[in-house]
């Protein structure tokens, strides 16, 4: 039994896996993810877990799959691979990475069960009735010391094939009728040339696909002609987080970006006719209160159609994490979760300066405020939110005081 493990839902796999080996003790359990990359030491913690996957595991899973089919059980020939030898004590072996990612097949969509997500009403920030995450590049080669991304997929850079690439979206809409396409890449514009060398494929494809990417892409690694080529491949959004509007703690968090560019971008976006998506992070460490002004002054002078405020919560195995925990303002989070529901402002930390800011009240009256000052933003939430999504995000809002 496998489980897939990140940091906002860890103790609920860490159940699952005691009630599997408490249902069927024969069964071997084994969770990969971002959080036991990490934060490897919850498997000496959960006996239960008999291995885990740390990092990129294209090749290490089948190579897992073949060792236990087999008998052979070399363990120590998996990379990134944690199992217990004899004797009972936890061996890491080294992870892997693929340097180059066309090596990697095609993900088997019709074996994971897309047309059963479709039915089921799946859709990740979209409404649209078939929609799929896609991986364009990975890696990133910056070190905001709360993003777990270089620490899970590395900081070198890799990107498919333009012909790679596009051969998957083919594949997707000829077998899937795929209709809207979310690139879920940390730094799909990183190389703006093979950025905008991608843009003008998927427009030569001349296929009836919506893209955006979701994850969002960084303000200094985009241009007026990366818009517009995005727009003309079939983009219906940018997601440009803003993260802060201090600049102070732009530079805490290790963005290496300021705030003076952003409405620059904001009306490049514009002018190439795409809507324009954020993200703001309240509650970093030293952050004030008037830090917190100033991200929603830039927020609501940008006068987005989409926005998304949420708790910073230090994800264990990050600089951030680690930095809190040095000093003893946080405690090790073991086997616990970062709250789920953080972006109605639920954590596991609060700066000094901010324990008495109403978090929760601010992020209602910005929604509030983005609603009633700008119309059209309610038709963009619920076209990019399902009905059922957003009654379930209100009702634990709200039913909560």
């Amino acid at each position: 039994m496998g489980f897939s493990c990140w940091a906002f839902g860890a103790a609920e796999v860490f159940r699952g896996v005691r009630a599997v080996k408490a249902a069927c003790p024969g069964a071997i359990t084994a969770v990969g993810g971002v959080h036991v990359s990490l934060y490897p030491e919850v498997f000496a913690q959960v006996p239960e877990m008999d291995f885990i996957f740390r990092g990129e595991s294209i090749r290490a899973f089948p190579k897992f799959i073949e060792e236990l089919d087999s008998g052979a059980r070399r363990w120590e020939t998996v990379g990134g691979l944690g199992w217990r030898n004899a004797a009972g004590e936890v061996v890491l072996n080294p992870t892997e990475r693929l340097d180059h990612i066309d090596a990697a097949p095609y993900p088997d969509y019709a074996f994971a069960g897309l047309a059963r997500y479709h039915k089921v009403g799946y859709g990740f920030l979209t409404s649209a009735s078939r929609s799929v995450p896609v991986f364009a590049t990975r890696g990133c080669p910056f070190s905001c010391e709360y993003c777990c991304s270089p620490l899970h997929d590395g900081k070198l850079h890799r990107r498919h094939s333009i012909d790679h690439f596009t051969g998957l979206i083919r594949k997707l809409y000829e077998e899937f009728q795929i209709d809207y396409v979310n690139i879920m890449d940390d730094n799909l514009t990183q190389d703006m040339d093979w950025a905008k060398d991608l843009c003008r494929a998927l427009a030569e494809l001349k296929l009836p696909i919506t893209y955006c990417a979701g994850r969002g892409i960084r303000i200094d690694r985009t241009d007026p002609e990366l818009f517009g080529l995005m727009r003309a491949a079939g983009f219906d959004s940018v997601t440009m987080p803003i993260e802060s509007g201090s600049d102070r703690i732009l530079l805490q968090m290790g963005k290496k970006v300021t705030t003076a560019p952003v409405l620059d971008k904001v009306r490049q976006i514009r002018a190439a006719g795409l809507k324009l998506y954020t993200f703001v992070m309240f509650g970093y460490p030293e952050e004030t209160v008037e830090d917190i002004h100033r991200s929603l002054q830039l927020l609501r002078a940008c006068k987005v159609d989409y926005f998304l405020l949420f708790r910073f919560n230090p994800l264990p195995g990050t600089p951030a994490y680690k930095r809190l925990v040095a000093s003893g303002e946080i405690p090790e989070i073991g086997l616990g979760s970062i709250p789920y529901n953080f972006s109605r402002g639920d954590c596991t930390y609060t700066p000094p300066l901010l324990k008495d800011f109403d978090f929760r009240g601010v992020l209602i009256r910005e929604y509030l405020r983005m609603f009633f000052t700008r119309p059209m933003t309610i038709y963009h939430f619920f076209n990019r939110n399902r009905p059922r999504s957003v009654l379930g995000v209100l009702r634990g809002k709200y039913a909560e005081g």
